[in-house]
C-alpha cells in the first residue's frame, strides 16, 4: 500500500473531508509507523497543486480548503482509489 492509497482510505472511510491531522491519525491507527508525514503527500496529492508534485494531474484527488482541510474532489477520475 502506497501513501496515497492510505489517504485515500482514510479519506473516504472518514467521509471525504477532513484535517491533516483528522487523516494522520486514521492512518496512523490503521498503519502504524508506516510513514513519517502524511501531510506533504496529501499536499501533494491536491488538484491542481504544485508542479513539484511527483503525482500526475490523473492521480491528484484531494481539493485543498486551506487550513490543513482537504476534500475528495467533486469531480474527475482519478487513478488512485477508483
Amino acid at each position: 500500500m502506497t501513501a496515497a492509497e492510505a489517504i485515500w482510505q482514510a479519506m473516504t472511510t472518514l467521509g471525504g473531508e477532513r484535517s491533516i491531522t483528522e487523516v494522520r491519525s486514521w492512518i496512523e491507527d490503521h498503519y502504524p509507523n508506516r510513514w513519517v508525514d502524511i501531510g506533504t503527500p496529501m499536499a501533494d496529492l491536491a488538484y491542481p497543486g504544485n508542479a513539484s508534485s511527483k503525482y500526475s494531474p490523473e492521480q491528484r484527488f484531494l481539493e485543498a480548503l486551506g487550513d490543513g482541510r482537504y476534500r475528495i474532489r467533486q469531480s474527475g477520475r482519478f487513478a488512485i482509489g477508483t
